[in-house]
C-alpha cells in the first residue's frame, strides 16, 4: 500500500513539475523517506537560474546584488526588498562575466554569444551592445571612473570601449590566443589583460597603443592583480609561477618558482606591499610586493586550494581547499593559526567580514559555514541550498550574507543564522521571493503556479493558496531583519503550516457545458460538481476570461479525519449558474475554497466559443462614484473627496456621450456612503447592467490595510481601536461581492482613497507602501477587474492639486492629453500610462513629494471614452493656479503657542502670534510647516508640530 501511495504522489509531483521539497522552516531533498511522515508544510520548488550561477557580487552601496549565469540572464536583486528588480535577457548564450559600474548606475556582461552589453539599471533597459568580438567574452571590467569599459574575449583580442557612446575606442588585436582576465590600472589610464596567450599585455587607455607585453609565463594566465599604487603587477598562471611586473618599464621584477603545479589565484593586501597565492599543489605562498622576494609558504592543506583572501587589516590570511577545511595564517610569522574543519566536501570560496572578526566558507557540501576568527569556533551553519555553493559575500555592514549555488540566491542573517529569504527567478522573466514562514512576493501570479505545497499526501501549488500568503509587504520585513516583529506576529496567528493544517481544498469539475462546444447566444448555462476533500466547502467563484462575475458560498463545514479504517468523507455538491459570453473563445472557470476560506481548488475549466452575432441595443456606460469629505469622526473629515466623485461622474458623462447608447450616472456622497445603502445601490445596479456594458466604479475617501488586505472606510465610522478597522470598515469580500454582482465583461475601477493616518500617527514606510500594493493585487486577483489606485498617505489627499486630489486631477486631466495614438478615444492603457506619468509629476510640483500610483490591468484593452476637454479644469504648465478658497471648518487646533511667518520655514515678517486653543484650518503642509487660515482667510505659516487636529 505504501508503495502504491508513493507512486500515486511522485505522479502528481511530476505534474507540479518540480523535483525538491521546501518545508516552512527548512530545505530538503524530496524522497520516498518523506513521503508520510512530514506532517509539516513543505513547499516544492522550481528554482531560480535555471543553469548554474556564474558568479554574485553586492553593489558598493550594499543596496544591490549581481548574478550572471549560464541560462543566458543576469538578474540584478534588490537587498532591502529581496525583489528581482531585473532579468536582462538579451544574450544568446551563457553570461562568463559581470560587472556594476563605479556608481552602480549600470552594468556589463560579457557572454559566450560574443557580445558584450551594457544596461541601465533604473529602466531595466539594454543600452546598447557592443559587437565586434568573434569569441566568448570571458571577462569584463569598468575603468575605475566608469567612463570605459574593457573586455577580454576568446577571440584574442582585447577592446576598449567608450560607456557613453557605445563607441569602440580601441581594439587590441594580435594576441596569440584567448583573454581571461582583464583590469584596470587603480587610475584608469592603462589596461591589463593576460589570457592562453601565456602573456600579459598593458595598453594605454587614451590610445589604444599597447606599452608593452609581459612576456614570461609558460603556460596561461589565471589571475592578475594591480598593486594599489598601480606601479607593479601580480599574475598567477598556470605553469606553476607567480610573476611581478613592474608597469612603468615594464619589466619582469621577480618570478617564483616555488609552486609545483598551476597558480589559480592571487590577491593583493590593502596597503599593496604584499601578495598572496594559491595552487593546486596545496600551498600557499607570501609575496613580498617591493622586492618580489617569496617571505614564505603556508603548508597545510592536503588538497588543491581553490580560494584565497586577505583581511582588512592585512595581518591574517584564509585559504579553502578540496581537502574540506579553511585555514588561517598568521601574515607576519608565517605560523597556522587554525584550522577550521566542519566542510565535508570542498571549500570553493572564502571571505572575511568587513571587519576582520568572521569568515565565511562555502562547500560542495551544500552548506555555508560562518566562523569566528579569533576563537576558531563555527558558529553556525547554514543549510538549505539543494546543490554546491559556488560563492559567499559579506554585505558592506557585515550583517547578512548573500550565497549563489547553481540555482538559487538566498540571503541570509548572520546574527540569527537563519535564511531570510529565497529569491528565485524562472525562464520567463517572473520571480519570486518566499520566507521560511510562507510569506510571499512576486512579479506574476503566473509564477506562483512554479511552486507547489505538499502536506501528507496532499499537493496543492501555491497559486492556490495566494489569497492568504501574498505579502509582499512582510517579505520586506523579513529582509531587513523583521526589525518591528511583523513577520513574528503575522505568522504567530497564520502562517504556511496553518493555511495547510485548515483542510483541503474542494476538487472542482464543470459537468457542463462540454469543452470546445460553441453557444448559439451570448448567455451559457454552467454546471459543476464540488466535492469536499475534509475541509468543507466555502465560497464559490465564477469567471469568465479571468473577471469574476459570481460569488456564492456554500457554508459546509471542515469534516474531520475519520477514524482508523473508516472511509473519508466525500460530500458533493451541484452548482448551477448562468454566464454572459463575450464573442470568440471563452474560458470559463469554477474555483471553490476550503471552509476556512485560506485555499482555493484548482481551477475547473472548459471553453466555449460564441460566434458574436451582434444585438440590436448598443452599450451603454455605468458610472457609480462615492465619496466621503464629512465623516462622523472629525479627525477624518476631507476636502477634496466629494468634488472630486462629483467632477469624475461629469467627465465620464460628457467623454461617453456619443460611444454609448446612454451614460447612467449614479452618486453615492457623504452620508449615503454606509454598508447597507451600498448593498442597496450595487443589487439596483447588478438589475440594470448587461454584459456588453461598461462599468466604472471611482471611489474617494479613506481607506486603511490591514494585514495585507484594503479596507474602506464608511462615513458612519468610528475608530476605537485597530480592530475596528477590520469589523466596520467595507473589505475586500464585501468589494468582491459587490463587483461579482455587476455582469459588464469591461470594467475600471478608480480608488483614490488615502491611508487614514491621523487614527494612528503612523508615517508611511516601505513596507506599508507594500502592503497597500499587495493588497490591490490582492483585490485584483479576487475580482478579475482593472484597478487604478493613487495609494497615497494621508497628505496629499487632504492639501490637493488645483482644486483636486492629485489623482482626480491627473484622471480629469487624462480625458484631453491621454489620446496618445490621436485617434480620438482614450483607451485604458492610454489611461493608465498617463496617471503613472503624471501623478508623480504632479505631486512632487505641489508637495515636493512624488506619489506613486498603482494599477493591476486585467483582460483585454478597450476604448474607454471620447476625448473630452474637462470645462474649468486648471491646467498645469498655464501658471500658478489660484489656491482653493480655505474651508471656513476648523481641521486644526494650536496646541502651543506659535508664531506666523508670512513664508514657509520661519522666513518673511512675522506675522502674528497665536496662543494655545487658536482654531485653524489647514490649507497644505511642506518641510515641517503648515499654510493656515482662520475664518476662510490664510493668515501664513506656522510650524507643524504646533498643531493638532480637530477632535
Amino acid at each position: 500500500m505504501f508503495g502504491k501511495l508513493s507512486r500515486i504522489l511522485l505522479r502528481q509531483l511530476l505534474a507540479v513539475v518540480t523535483s525538491f521539497a521546501v518545508a516552512a522552516s527548512q530545505i530538503v531533498p524530496l524522497s520516498a523517506q518523506h513521503v508520510g511522515e512530514e506532517s509539516r508544510a513543505q513547499i516544492v520548488l522550481q528554482l531560480g537560474h535555471s543553469f548554474p550561477v556564474s558568479s554574485v557580487a553586492f553593489s558598493s552601496d550594499g543596496r544591490a546584488a549581481l548574478s550572471g549565469s549560464n541560462d543566458k540572464t543576469v538578474k540584478l536583486w534588490d537587498i532591502a526588498s529581496g525583489r528581482t528588480l531585473r532579468t536582462f535577457t538579451g544574450h544568446s548564450n551563457q553570461v562568463v562575466s559581470v560587472a556594476f559600474s563605479p556608481d552602480g548606475r549600470a552594468v556589463l556582461s560579457g557572454s559566450q554569444d560574443h557580445t558584450l552589453k551594457f544596461w541601465d539599471v533604473a529602466g531595466g533597459r539594454e543600452i546598447r551592445t557592443f559587437t565586434g568580438h568573434s569569441g566568448e567574452v570571458n571577462s569584463v571590467a569598468f575603468s575605475p571612473d566608469g567612463r570605459t569599459a574593457l573586455s577580454g574575449s576568446a577571440d584574442q583580442a582585447l577592446k576598449l570601449w567608450d560607456v557613453a557612446s557605445g563607441r569602440e575606442i580601441g581594439a587590441f588585436v594580435g594576441l596569440s590566443d584567448d583573454v581571461s582576465s582583464v583590469a584596470f590600472s587603480p587610475d584608469g589610464r592603462s589596461a591589463l589583460s593576460g589570457g592562453w596567450d601565456k602573456a600579459l599585455r598593458l595598453r594605454d587607455v587614451a590610445s589604444g597603443r599597447e606599452i608593452g607585453a609581459f612576456v614570461g609565463h609558460s603556460d596561461w594566465v589565471n589571475s592578475v592583480a594591480f598593486s594599489p599604487d598601480g606601479r607593479t603587477v601580480l599574475s598567477g598562471s598556470a605553469d606553476k609561477t607567480v610573476k611581478l611586473w613592474d608597469v612603468t618599464s615594464g619589466r619582469l621584477l621577480r618570478t617564483s618558482t616555488g609552486h609545483s603545479s598551476g597558480v589559480w589565484s592571487v590577491a593583493l593586501s590593502p596597503d599593496g606591499r604584499t601578495g598572496l597565492s594559491g595552487s593546486v599543489d596545496h600551498a600557499i605562498k607570501v609575496w613580498d610586493v617591493t622586492s618580489g622576494r617569496e617571505i614564505r609558504t603556508f603548508k597545510g592543506h592536503s588538497g588543491p586550494i581553490r580560494s584565497v583572501a586577505l583581511a582588512p587589516d592585512g595581518g591574517t590570511a584564509l585559504s579553502g581547499s578540496d581537502d574540506k577545511t579553511i585555514k588561517l595564517w598568521d601574515m607576519a610569522s608565517g605560523r597556522l593559526v587554525r584550522t577550521f574543519i566542519g566542510h565535508t566536501r570542498d571549500v570553493n570560496s572564502v571571505a572575511f567580514s568587513p571587519d576582520g572578526h568572521f569568515a565565511l566558507s562555502a562547500s560542495w557540501d551544500n552548506t555555508i559555514k560562518l566562523w569566528d576568527v579569533a576563537s576558531g569556533h563555527e558558529i553556525r551553519t547554514f543549510k538549505g541550498d539543494l546543490g554546491p555553493v559556488n560563492s559567499v559575500a559579506f554585505s558592506p555592514d557585515g550583517r547578512t550574507a548573500l550565497s549563489a549555488s547553481d540555482t538559487t540566491v538566498r540571503l541570509w542573517d548572520l546574527a540569527s543564522g537563519t535564511e531570510r529569504v529565497k529569491m528565485l527567478s524562472f525562464k520567463d522573466g517572473s520571480w519570486l521571493m518566499i520566507t521560511p514562514e510562507g510569506f510571499f512576493d512576486t512579479s506574476s501570479p503566473q509564477a506562483a503556479q512554479y511552486l507547489g505545497i505538499v502536506r501528507w499526501l496532499e499537493v496543492s501549488s501555491v497559486d492556490q493558496v495566494y489569497q492568504a500568503l501574498y505579502r509582499p509587504d512582510l517579505v520586506r520585513e523579513k529582509l531587513a531583519g523583521d526589525p518591528d516583529g511583523k513577520v513574528r506576529g503575522a505568522a504567530a496567528v497564520l502562517d504556511l503550516d496553518r493555511v495547510m493544517a485548515s483542510g483541503a481544498a474542494p476538487k472542482v469539475a464543470i459537468t457542463s457545458p462540454a469543452s470546445g462546444s460553441s453557444s448559439p447566444t451570448d448567455e451559457v448555462a454552467v454546471e459543476a460538481t464540488i466535492a469536499d476533500q475534509s475541509g468543507g466547502i466555502g465560497k464559490v467563484e465564477w469567471r469568465i476570461n479571468g473577471v469574476t462575475l459570481g460569488l456564492e458560498s456554500r457554508g459546509l463545514e471542515r469534516v474531520d479525519a475519520p477514524a482508523a479504517g473508516a472511509p473519508p468523507s466525500r460530500r458533493t455538491e451541484t452548482v448551477k449558474r448562468t454566464l454572459s459570453l463575450e464573442p470568440g473563445d471563452n474560458r470559463i472557470e469554477v474555483v471553490a475554497y476550503n471552509a476556512k476560506g485560506l485555499i482555493a481548488s484548482e481551477p475547473a475549466q472548459v471553453s466555449v466559443k460564441w460566434d458574436g452575432a451582434k444585438t440590436a441595443t448598443p452599450p451603454k456606460l455605468y458610472v457609480l462614484a462615492v465619496g466621503v469629505n464629512d465623516y462622523y469622526d472629525s479627525r477624518l473629515r476631507l476636502t477634496y473627496a466629494v468634488p472630486d466623485a462629483t467632477a469624475l461622474a461629469e467627465g465620464f458623462r460628457k467623454a461617453g456621450n456619443g460611444l454609448y447608447a446612454s451614460v447612467e450616472l449614479r452618486s453615492v456622497l457623504d452620508g449615503e456612503v454606509t454598508l447597507a445603502n451600498l448593498d442597496k445601490v450595487f443589487v439596483d445596479l447588478s438589475q440594470k447592467v448587461q454584459p456588453r456594458d461598461v462599468f466604472v466604479f471611482f471611489l474617494a475617501g479613506h481607506g486603511k490595510t490591514r494585514n495585507g488586505r484594503y479596507y474602506f472606510l464608511p462615513r458612519d465610522f468610528r475608530y476605537e481601536d485597530e480592530n475596528s478597522i477590520e469589523k466596520a470598515g467595507m473589505g475586500q469580500d464585501k468589494f468582491q461581492a459587490w463587483f461579482a454582482s455587476i455582469p459588464a465583461r469591461k470594467s475600471l475601477l478608480l480608488y483614490d482613497t488615502c491611508e487614514s493616518g491621523s487614527l494612528t500617527g503612523a508615517n508611511a514606510r516601505g513596507s506599508d507602501v507594500d502592503e497597500r500594493l499587495g493588497a490591490l493585487n490582492r483585490m485584483a486577483r479576487a475580482t478579475g477587474r482593472t484597478f487604478l489606485t493613487a495609494t497615497t498617505d494621508d497628505a496629499p489627499a487632504l492639501e490637493g492639486f488645483r482644486g483636486h486630489g492629485v489623482f482626480t486631477y491627473a484622471l480629469l486631466d487624462a480625458l484631453d492629453r491621454a489620446d496618445v495614438n490621436r485617434n480620438g478615444l482614450i483607451e485604458v492603457s492610454e489611461l493608465a500610462d498617463y496617471i503613472d506619468q503624471k501623478v508623480p509629476d504632479y505631486s512632487f510640483e505641489a508637495f515636493k513629494l512624488r506619489q506613486i500610483p498603482q494599477r493591476s490591468i486585467v483582460g483585454n484593452n478597450f476604448a474607454l471614452i471620447n476625448r473630452t476637454e474637462v470645462p474649468g479644469l486648471a491646467r498645469a504648465g498655464a501658471g500658478p493656479a489660484a489656491p482653493a478658497s480655505p474651508t471656513t471648518k476648523p481641521t486644526h487646533v494650536v496646541v502651543s503657542p506659535t508664531d506666523v511667518y508670512e513664508l514657509v520655514a520661519g522666513k518673511g515678517t512675522m506675522v502674528e502670534r497665536l496662543a494655545t486653543g487658536t482654531l485653524l484650518s489647514l490649507v497644505k503642509a511642506e518641510q515641517g510647516w503648515a499654510l493656515v487660515a482662520r475664518g476662510g482667510k490664510q493668515i501664513g505659516y506656522v510650524m507643524e508640530d504646533h498643531l493638532m487636529r480637530v477632535q
